[in-house]
């Protein structure tokens, strides 16, 4: 349990033998809904990304891998849900979590996640780590900065590929505006091996409260406006 992670409050099986899960009830939006439906400030951001490392930084701790970080798995809190019109964060949908303490449903070498926010280690099989969910919460920082994925293609196996082998056009070339200090860490969560991204979730927190200091508590700065077209159903 933490935060910024969703709750399950119950789980059992009905008399039918339906298994059921009774999660907190939420109000707001996605992330991934926010970014493609109006600007959103670079303030914003930063905050929602460091509740979203302290949560993930919770789950690593505890030899949880969550293997599905993306926009549409980060909710943000409105009012309704409690927030009293601060922003909060919730970490959606640890279904194909790794365990580390658990006995494996899945094989080794077997693809787990969603395409676009896939680590090269993900997708060549190699074991679950905790520099997958930092890659992952890298590409979802470039998409919220640039208004789309570093690595888009005509199908998912050639998004995949792009993951192993090609390099993410830098955000100083897209977003020019971008804090020299934020470009450099979401270059940093993208690198190709994981031994050149950043250790953790909480250095990578500590890097984004920098920049947040540089911005000032009254920077309103926007983050890209919603591109023309949405990308592919996640």
């Amino acid at each position: 349990r933490h935060p910024n992670v969703l709750d399950v409050i119950d789980l059992g099986e009905m008399d039918s033998g339906r298994l059921y899960l009774v999660m907190e009830l939420l109000a707001g939006e996605t992330l991934f809904h926010r970014i493609y439906s109006r600007p959103l400030p670079l303030s914003v951001l930063l905050e929602t990304m460091i509740e979203v490392c302290e949560g993930l930084g919770a789950a690593h701790e505890v030899g949880i891998v969550h293997r599905n970080v993306s926009p549409a798995n980060i909710f943000l809190l409105g009012p309704e849900s409690g927030g009293g019109g601060a922003i909060r964060v919730k970490l959606l949908d640890f279904g194909i979590a790794f365990i580390k303490s658990e006995v494996q449903l899945t094989q080794p070498g077997q693809v787990m996640g969603t395409p676009y926010y896939m680590s090269p280690e993900a997708v060549t099989g190699l074991p679950a780590a905790a520099a997958m969910d930092i890659y992952a919460l890298g590409i979802t920082m470039y998409e919220a900065l640039c208004g789309e994925v570093p690595f888009s293609g005509p199908n998912f196996t050639e998004v995949l590929m792009k993951h192993v082998t090609d390099r993410a056009r830098p955000i100083e070339e897209r977003r020019p505006d971008t804090p020299p200090r934020l470009a450099s860490l979401v270059g940093r969560c993208i690198e190709k091996k994981p031994v050149d991204r950043p250790l953790n979730m909480g250095e990578i927190a500590e890097e984004l409260r920098a920049v947040l200091r540089e911005l000032g508590k009254r920077a309103h700065r926007s983050v890209a406006p919603p591109p023309p077209p949405l990308p592919p159903s996640r």
